[in-house]
């Protein structure tokens, strides 16, 4: 009877031979990822020590083979360990990398990760993913989707699905957000009834366009404060979430781009106030403000979590007209009004955006009511002699 060949990536029985000198040799058939089965040997002083070593090599020799031998019966789980080898491989921003494996150990392997491959249907992807819009919202379905598709990218690719599910999976489609943005009076009110370090952290929004998340980000090296005149600000970082969840300052701003600011005088002056008199909850003495603490710190004197900052914000304004204005809609404000009373080119490079297009299609408000052009409409009433 011919022998049925090993699993690819599988060993057969280790047998075990004595040289002369007393050292042991350990072997066993071992077939490769291109279907060849081979005898490894390794040796070792004694009988034990020749097995471990020739089992550690096995093991490593079975790791660089392990995505040839997925299957359709391979779980989810397995298929997203090799699919994150592969993934950390790629040149992607680490924030990027983060996020996919936050929400990867978060959303996606607790919840379908002892699913078989084979059992990933079009049917129960989308079941899935539905409920992660249901209860994290429609962006989290939406990177949970991104990972996905590179997770059975990689089935397909080495036969262990017919198919890329996720590919037929439909999202309900995100309503575009109406641009929400204050009228000037509106702002001076909203600014007049916050308090503390949240009307502070509005203050630099207002004079800067700045994302909350670099504003969180800023610390005192950021800033030229030695002419309240002509201070300026270097937006460089942002906050964002690592494996775990907690934030850190990332080296660079969302889209990349580092961008230099002056700053106005009302900012400018708050902010050697902040720097020069007041004290957070960490420290002990006004010379607190060195070049690498944050201007806004936790109250260990890390990262402030921009959750956190938001609850204060949504504290501050509850009961108020401004109940439902977010920190974002002050980036949409400082757009429409620059738009407005300077021009679009101004209103981007402010917010530091590549182009003016995106700036007039998220961030500034449109107007709703057309210009005053009765004068030249009222051309169209005049009577032609025949």
């Amino acid at each position: 009877m011919v022998r049925a060949p090993l699993p690819l990536g599988t060993h057969g029985n280790i047998t075990y031979y004595q040289h002369e000198n007393g050292n042991w040799q350990a072997r066993a058939r071992y077939r490769d990822a291109d279907g060849i089965t081979r005898t490894v040997k390794r040796n070792g002083a004694t009988k034990n020590a020749a097995m471990l070593k020739l089992k550690a090599h096995l093991a490593e020799r079975q790791h660089v083979t392990t995505a040839a031998n997925l299957t359709p019966a391979s779980t989810v789980k397995e298929l997203a360990g090799i699919w994150w080898e592969e993934f950390q491989a790629k040149d992607r921003a680490t924030s990027t990398q983060h996020r996919y494996r936050y929400d990867l150990d978060r959303l996606i392997l607790p919840s379908i990760g002892n699913l078989k491959i084979r059992e990933c249907t079009v049917g129960t992807l989308s079941a899935f993913l539905k409920t992660v819009s249901n209860k994290n919202g429609a962006q989290s379905a939406r990177v949970a989707k991104n990972i996905l598709k590179g997770m059975f990218d990689l089935a397909t690719a080495y036969d262990a699905a017919p198919r890329n599910p996720v590919k037929d999976v439909t999202l309900a489609p995100v309503k575009k957000k109406e641009t929400v943005a204050l009228e000037y009076m509106d702002v001076l009110k909203l600014r007049q009834s916050l308090t503390g370090e949240v009307r502070e952290a509005l203050e630099i929004m207002l004079g800067t366009g700045c994302r909350v998340g670099e504003v969180l980000a800023l610390q005192w090296a950021d800033l030229d404060l030695s002419d309240s005149n002509r201070a300026r600000v270097s937006i460089n970082s942002t906050l964002t979430r690592d494996t775990h969840g907690r934030y850190y300052r990332q080296e660079h701003t969302k889209n990349k781009r580092t961008r230099s600011a002056f700053l106005p005088p009302f900012v400018a002056e708050m902010l050697i106030r902040r720097r020069d008199t007041e004290i957070p909850a960490h420290a002990t003495t006004t010379a607190w403000a060195t070049p690498e603490m944050f201007v806004f710190p936790s109250s260990t004197g890390t990262a402030q979590d921009p959750n956190n900052f938001r609850r204060k914000w949504r504290e501050q304004v509850k009961g108020t007209d401004f109940e439902k204005v977010t920190p974002h809609n002050i980036r949409s404000t400082v757009a429409t009004f620059l738009e407005r009373n300077t021009d679009l080119t101004t209103a981007s490079l402010q917010l530091g955006h590549s182009d003016t297009a995106v700036t007039a299609r998220h961030y500034v408000k449109r107007e709703t009511e057309a210009p005053d052009s009765t004068a030249v409409l009222e051309l169209f009433g005049r009577e032609v002699s025949s």
